[in-house]
C-alpha cells in the first residue's frame, strides 16, 4: 500500500514590512506567487545544513541581519539589508 501525503497548511505570522517584501518578490516574475516563494524558502532552508539553519533562526528571532550569517557560513547573499526589515 503506497502512503499519501496530504497536504499541509501553517499560519505564519509577518510584520508589514515582511509581508511588503513578500509582495515585492511576487512582482518580480509573473509565475512567482506567495506560497510558490514560501515553499522555495523551505525547500531552501531543507537543502542548508542544520547548522545554517539554527544560526539563521537565531539572528532572525533576535532582529539581526541573517545576510551575515550566511555568509559567514559561505552563502553568497547582497551587502546591505533595509534596516526597516529588522524591525
Amino acid at each position: 500500500m503506497r502512503h499519501e501525503t496530504l497536504p499541509f497548511s501553517a499560519a505564519v505570522r509577518m510584520n508589514e514590512q515582511d509581508k511588503e517584501e513578500l509582495r515585492s518578490m511576487t512582482g518580480e516574475n509573473p509565475m512567482y506567487s506567495e506560497s510558490k516563494i514560501i515553499r522555495a524558502a523551505i525547500r531552501f532552508f531543507g537543502a542548508v545544513s542544520e547548522d545554517v539553519r539554527r544560526d539563521v533562526i537565531i539572528a532572525s528571532l533576535n532582529r539581526e541581519d541573517v545576510r551575515q550569517v550566511m555568509r559567514r557560513h559561505g552563502i553568497c547573499v547582497p551587502t546591505e539589508m533595509d534596516k526597516a526589515s529588522l524591525e
